[in-house]
């Protein structure tokens, strides 16, 4: 698996996540989710502003405003176990959180060609 690295295009971005779908792993390092959620735009809502505890991580992005079952927020829960690399299990992140990143992609490739 590569990693993911900073300054990616949209279209580069959205390989990433089916290339993350679609990989044969287990497991998936939560800083690669981590730098394409921001690459799009997305702010990592701390945990530690309003005390909330548990294993979710959460991301906030204006354009996931718009649908009920997101509300801005795209979330993703972290493996339970040891070690300090922070893992996401692959299953999850296709379940969850890959259709919310699919959907702010479309809407910023449509937008950016809106805009030409």
């Amino acid at each position: 698996m590569k990693r993911i690295r900073s300054n990616l295009s949209l279209n580069e971005l959205e390989e990433a996540i089916d290339n993350l779908c679609s990989a044969n792993i287990q497991e998936i390092d939560f800083n690669d989710i981590r730098r394409i959620c921001e690459q799009l735009g997305c702010t990592y809502y701390d945990k530690g502003k309003d005390r909330r505890s548990g294993a979710a991580e959460s991301f906030f992005h204006p354009i996931l405003e718009d649908f009920t079952q997101y509300n801005g927020f795209v979330l993703i829960h972290l493996k339970h176990g040891g070690g300090s690399i922070r893992k996401v299990y692959k299953r999850n992140f296709v379940k969850y959180m890959a259709p919310g990143l699919k959907i702010i992609t479309k809407r910023l490739k449509a937008d950016k060609y809106k805009s030409e």
